[in-house]
């Protein structure tokens, strides 16, 4: 289902064969020279598949992207208002949670979407039993992981804003125990719901996608995402509503229940085949993402109040370029799988020959460069249809600091995650599991910083 070259991206053109203990003399050699076997079986094997032109792959990724910008765009308008609820005025740690609550949707959702879109290659699909154990097990595991982190981003969320600058928060009457109370279940809440309804349309449309033979690597991670972020914002905000001034025995119980729940989660997940090796990699990838996400929560609340538009565009620009790099790390894992058994690959291909080489890895890339201009300046457009009359407007100055940073933010991660599935491989672990949480943490950071220097500059020009 990849196209007949996308193994390029990943090993820069040359794969060689490990040899066994019985051949060393034969080491130095195969090291040497790439292995002409080697590539003419992984040429059999995507030849078998369903080969991708250029044509093929916009017309997969394209629309499933521009659906995830218009949910992103209502995801920031959403994020907009919030940041004025008086809930969000009396716990501004929320804020802060805001980019991992909604990075999750990366760090847990796309990287379900990648394990079960390499399953779908490999063939687990066609056998009943085995799809619906590799499913079962795989929400089982997105359950577990979602209730540990969310309740770790609070935690993480309460230090950043009490140390990091968060400012006098308003107490009002609450009590410190009380406030923290509401952010832990809160934030576990929502995160646990949401990976729950995510989850089963992410599996939903992945065994769709192998049923219509359409390449799952590149449907599933948008659609997640033109959900993810939305869904992820109206339970923070119903949550937040419903639990805030609640007491704390409801909120107490509340997470008794979570905590009588892991056991459970982990013993089920501990037993399923298809969930064991990521029960066992996926949790330093997923609390590094939900600690950079935490970050760029951190940049998002000290510049919010100063940059009024940031909060119309943040989901936009984290959610896109997640997007985009989680594509790219799904297609880059999925070719890793398909190589034949004791196999490995060179490092990845130098920046100019990843985005500017012919083959069809590097036209991969370069399609998915292209998409950014077009994803960004359709929510852009859905903003202003939906936003309040003269609630802002759109300037060449601005489009070209959005866009520049946007550009950047995308190239950055597009190159990343071509290194990251290198050495998440070569340690021997699953980059289904381990590179999109990287990818999307970083993103979420970049996005934060560039979006806030980029609204700065445009300030400092509109002064001049």
């Amino acid at each position: 289902m990849l196209d007949g070259e996308a193994g390029s991206a990943l090993s820069g053109g040359a794969l060689r064969q490990r040899g066994s203990s019985q051949q060393d003399s034969e080491m130095h050699q195969q090291q040497q020279q790439p292995s002409k076997q080697l590539h003419q079986q992984l040429h059999l094997q995507q030849h078998h598949a369903l080969s991708e032109s250029t044509v093929s792959m916009a017309l997969q990724m394209a629309p499933p992207l521009a659906v995830a910008g218009l949910g992103m765009s209502l995801a920031g308008l959403v994020l907009d208002e919030l940041q004025r609820w008086p809930e969000f005025v009396r716990h501004p740690e929320l804020l802060v949670m805001v980019p991992a609550i909604i990075g999750l949707k990366g760090n847990l959702e796309m990287t379900l979407a990648s394990r079960l879109s390499t399953q779908a290659h490999l063939g687990t699909f066609n056998e009943t039993s085995r799809l619906r154990s590799l499913v079962w097990g795989n929400l089982v595991l997105t359950q577990l992981q979602a209730v540990l982190v969310g309740f770790l981003a609070a935690l993480v969320a309460i230090l950043l804003n009490s140390t990091g600058g968060g400012g006098g928060a308003p107490h009002g009457s609450s009590s410190a125990l009380e406030r923290g109370l509401f952010l832990l279940a809160t934030s576990t809440a929502t995160a646990s719901l949401a990976s729950l309804l995510l989850g089963l349309v992410v599996s939903a449309v992945i065994v769709a996608s192998e049923r219509c033979r359409l390449n799952p690597d590149n449907l599933a991670t948008p659609i997640a995402a033109s959900l993810g972020d939305f869904a992820s914002l109206l339970a923070l905000a119903w949550l937040a509503r419903q639990l805030d001034g609640s007491g704390m025995w409801p909120m107490s119980c509340l997470l008794a229940g979570y905590a009588c729940l892991l056991p459970v989660l982990a013993a089920a997940a501990a037993r399923n085949p298809f969930a064991q090796a990521a029960l066992r990699q996926s949790w330093l990838p997923v609390l590094a993402a939900m600690l950079a996400s935490s970050l760029g929560g951190l940049v998002f609340r000290r510049c919010a109040s100063r940059l009024p538009l940031l909060a119309l565009f943040q989901p936009v620009i984290n959610g896109i370029g997640g997007n985009i790099a989680a594509i790219q790390a799904s297609r880059l894992s999925t070719c890793a799988h398909r190589l034949p058994d004791e196999s490995t690959a060179d490092l990845p291909p130098a920046c100019q020959q990843l985005f500017c080489g012919a083959a069809g890895g590097s036209r991969a890339t370069r399609l998915l460069l292209g998409l950014v201009v077009p994803c960004h300046l359709l929510a852009i457009c859905c903003v202003l249809a939906l936003a309040p009359d003269g609630a802002f407007s759109i300037s060449a100055a601005f489009l070209a600091c959005y866009l520049a940073a946007c550009l950047l933010q995308v190239a950055i991660l597009l190159w990343l995650a071509n290194w990251v599935v290198y050495w998440i491989w070569s340690f021997g672990h699953d980059p289904d599991s381990a590179s999109i949480p990287y990818l999307t943490g970083v993103g979420d950071f970049l996005g934060a910083v560039l979006l806030a220097a980029a609204f700065t500059a445009l300030t400092a020009w509109q002064r001049l």
